[in-house]
């Protein structure tokens, strides 16, 4: 309403709404998606979503070797929360999961190994 400024809203301005409101559902559901899958690598239920929050907001670096696209995140200090990072790579490794598209890439999710 603040954009419009009491104007009508026009065709464009309902379909980008629209697309809008869609890129925040899919990204509040996959947040509960990925809130389900770390529950059960990290044991302090209080901490799930701090933890998971510095977990996904690290600095990586992708690479792409063949079909895999590999995202590595960097070294993480406290060791209890690089584990749960580690446990949460391997199961989302175990899902398989392939972007959709023409290039059909696999995920790969890694922690680096070294400081």
């Amino acid at each position: 309403m603040e954009i419009l400024k009491g104007r009508p809203m026009t065709r464009c301005d309902l379909e980008k709404k629209k697309l809008y409101d869609l890129m925040q559902f899919m990204a509040y559901h996959s947040r509960e998606r990925l809130i389900e899958l770390f529950q059960d690598c990290y044991a302090d239920h209080r901490d799930i979503n701090k933890v998971l929050q510095m977990i996904t907001r690290r600095p990586g670096l992708l690479k792409l070797a063949g079909k895999t696209l590999m995202v590595m995140l960097e070294w993480i200090e406290n060791r209890k929360y690089r584990q749960a990072a580690k446990q949460l790579c391997r199961k989302l490794n175990q899902l398989n999961i392939t972007m959709v598209g023409p290039f059909n890439l696999t995920l790969s999710f890694h922690v680096v190994r070294f400081p």
